[in-house]
């Protein structure tokens, strides 16, 4: 689960803003590292495969670090299907293998659909790597067929001002990418 949401994130920004000439994926370790979960509540049905995290959750995997108010996954045959984390703003980072730094992302909600192969960013969804950003109102990415949607609002869409005075989106609701210049050697 986590290793994909990340592995999305980094194909997201590399591909989109061309930062590197091939993808950049999640650190290779991170999948062979355990998983860390606190909350304040957990609750786990074994049964139904439901697993909720309330209260100040935050899930370590190795170089990913996932923060959000809430957290549920889907289990089936202890394979994960399906997890939402919502906060104010969720929040994820990760250092993908062979970078300097960490891809960023925060979204009143993120959703990845482990079987589809899908991520989505809800509301004011920013996506950082050094200085490349994406925001819009909503960020999507399959990573199958390493397609993204990055679509802006009706125009209603009132900057964040849950994101340290950062606005989460333009104040007219569009999507926005800044992409910063290359360095030369």
């Amino acid at each position: 689960m986590l290793k994909t949401l990340m592995k999305s994130a980094s194909l997201v920004l590399s591909g989109l803003l061309l930062l590197t000439p091939q993808l950049a994926w999640a650190l290779s370790t991170d999948k062979n590292q355990p998983v860390i979960v606190d909350a304040d509540t957990m609750e786990l049905d074994f049964r139904t495969g439901e697993r909720t995290y309330i209260g100040n959750v935050t899930i370590k995997q190795g170089s990913l670090v996932i923060r959000g108010d809430k957290v549920k996954t889907d289990y089936k045959d202890d394979e994960l299907q399906n997890a939402t984390v919502w906060g104010k703003p969720a929040r994820f980072k990760q250092r993908p293998d062979g970078e300097e730094v960490d891809v960023t992302g925060r979204a009143a909600r993120l959703f990845l659909d482990e079987l589809r192969h899908r991520m989505f960013m809800y509301k004011n969804a920013v996506l950082e790597k050094g200085t490349a950003v994406v925001r819009s109102p909503e960020i999507q990415y399959d990573i199958n067929t390493s397609k993204m949607i990055v679509r802006g609002g009706s125009g209603k869409t009132a900057p964040a001002k849950d994101t340290g005075g950062e606005k989460g989106t333009r104040p007219d609701g569009r999507a926005h990418i800044t992409i910063q210049p290359r360095k030369k050697p």
